[in-house]
Order: structure tokens, then sequence, then C-alpha cells
């Protein structure tokens, strides 16, 4: 049975282990299928095969939401899925200099897709292919801890990639890619990067320099865990405004998308309660307004703590 059409389009990984037994009418590389819910209810889906273990499987008209967190570490992706815009692609640094047939190749079977904030887009240990280009929005990136407590190692924002450690060997995902805010991606093909790889030598190099910024950005971060509170709360803030890249309307105020005061916390190395605390401190001091959205933060707290460079009247 055909699934009914409906949007937006919503697209889940899963184990082969839970589609139900039985599949049948197949349809070049995807299949009819079924999936359980927690309402005991059945999806009908199309299924198109990942690899021996998983099936991305397509379809609406239910609550997938329900369905994910039946399984939260096995699924990759619950967005509104269309076509990528080429234009997009084609000024980023990584695609810039390759022939309009390498960059077909490439990016052939790309699609935009759109996050709601708080959606996982990666998972840590998952088994999916492909790797993103973020058009819009932030993202933060985190690793499990020994003892299970979520810590995060960074921030993306327009412009950036993630997922591509998947074209250079690494089998599955080596941290958990959460939307921040709302995110727009364009999802690209792992195979056609890694083969390009093998005859491109400057992409490789674009690769590794892009990798090589979020290694710096992520040795500032935590040169910054050994500074005073104050300090590592406004240059949280400061990575967050700079990921987010908000309109600035006036010189003297960096705009700060408002979020979450526990992973704001999390970003800078410190229990929720103290980064309250110093938020708290900063909007008495005038240093920090969180009463409009996005916040706005005093561009002198910025050169104080030696994340903006003095400019001289």
């Amino acid at each position: 049975m055909s699934p009914v059409t409906h949007q937006p389009v919503v697209g889940l990984s899963l184990p082969r282990s839970l589609l139900l037994p039985g599949i049948e009418s197949e349809v070049g590389d995807r299949v009819d299928a079924t999936l359980p819910v927690e309402s005991s209810e059945w999806i009908d889906t199309l299924a198109q095969p990942i690899n021996d273990r998983a099936y991305r499987v397509f379809g609406s008209g239910q609550d997938w939401t329900s369905c994910a967190e039946s399984a939260p570490r096995c699924h990759s992706a619950i967005a509104a899925v269309g076509m990528a815009d080429s234009s997009t692609l084609q000024q980023h640094p990584l695609f810039a200099d390759l022939s309009a047939e390498q960059l077909t190749r490439l990016t052939q079977t790309s699609r935009s897709r759109h996050y709601p904030a708080g959606q996982a887009v990666l998972l840590e240990h998952d088994w999916s292919d492909g790797y993103y280009l973020i058009t819009a929005g932030v993202a933060k990136v985190a690793i499990a801890s020994s003892g299970g407590a979520e810590v995060i190692v960074g921030l993306l924002g327009a412009g950036e990639l993630f997922g591509e450690l998947r074209a250079l060997g690494f089998e599955s995902r080596t941290a958990d890619v959460t939307a921040l805010t709302p995110l727009q991606v364009i999802h690209l093909q792992s195979t056609p990067l890694a083969q390009a790889l093998q005859v491109e030598p400057q992409l490789g190099l674009r690769l590794a320099q892009g990798l090589a910024r979020r290694l710096l950005e992520t040795n500032r971060r935590f040169a910054y865990r050994s500074e005073d509170a104050t300090a590592r709360i406004v240059e949280a803030l400061d990575c967050l405004a700079q990921k987010a890249a908000l309109p600035q309307l006036t010189s003297a105020w960096q705009p700060v998308p408002a979020i979450n005061v526990s992973i704001l916390g999390s970003l800078a190395g410190m229990a929720r309660e103290t980064a309250s605390r110093e938020l708290s401190a900063l909007e008495k001091r005038g240093l920090l307004d969180r009463m409009s959205d996005p916040w706005q933060l005093s561009v002198q707290t910025l050169i104080r703590y030696g994340l903006r460079a003095a400019v001289n009247p």
C-alpha cells in the first residue's frame, strides 16, 4: 500500500528490526512497509535501504514524534524536506573551484531540510549517511560524558558543515548535532564526496581547513574555562552571537539569540544556577538586556574580556 502524501514529508533512519515482516511491493530501491508506534496503530511508509542494518523510511499521516521517541538513539532526522538551492552550494568555499560536472556529481541528490529548535539532526554512534551544510540557524554539537550527561563541545552556524567525517571513513557519528534555533540545512550524500577526495586534493585541503577552524574555536573556548564565571558566560554569549550572525542594529549592542539557561551554562562549563546568577548580574549592571528578543549584550563587555578589538574614536 502506498502512503498517503501529506506535508511535510518526514524521514527517519530506523533499524530494519523495527519494520514489520513481510515487506512487499519493491519499487526500485524502495519498498512498501509499515512501522508500529506507541499507540499500537500502524503507519504506511516507503522504506529505502541504507545498509544491512537500517532503512530510511518516508511517510506521514500519524504521530511521527512518538515513533521517534520510541527509538531515540536510532532515528537521525525528522524534518520538512525539499529541493536544495544549487546556487547556495556553488557559493560555498568547499565547492567554489569545482567544475559544473564535479559539482553536479557531489550535489545531485542534495535536499533542503528544516528542523525546529530542539530537534536532533544527528546522534552519536548513529550509522546514518550524508553530511550537512547549514544555511540558516544555529546547531549545538554535544557528546555524552561517562556519566551520561550532555557536554556541549561546540556550536555551528550558517555556512558550516557537519557530518563530513562520514566521507573520511568514520563509520558512525562522533557527536550529537541538535538544532538550537530553527535550523535550515542542505543534506548531501557522503559517497560522492569520498570519491571526489581521492582525485581532488584541493577539495581535501578545503575540508581540512574547515575542520581546523572548528578546532581553533574549541581551543579558544576551553582556554576560557580557566577564567572566572563572568568571563566564561560572556564568551558563551559571544560564541552564540557569532554563530547566529543576527543583524546588529547599533554598534553598542550585540544581538544574541534567547536560549535556555541550562544550555548556555553547559556551553560555558558551569551549572545552570551559576549561569543564571551571572546573567542576572550582567543585567543589573546594564550590560545585558534579556527583555528584548533577541537579547542584547553590551559590546563594551565583549571588549573588556578580549572578545572584540577596541575601536579608536
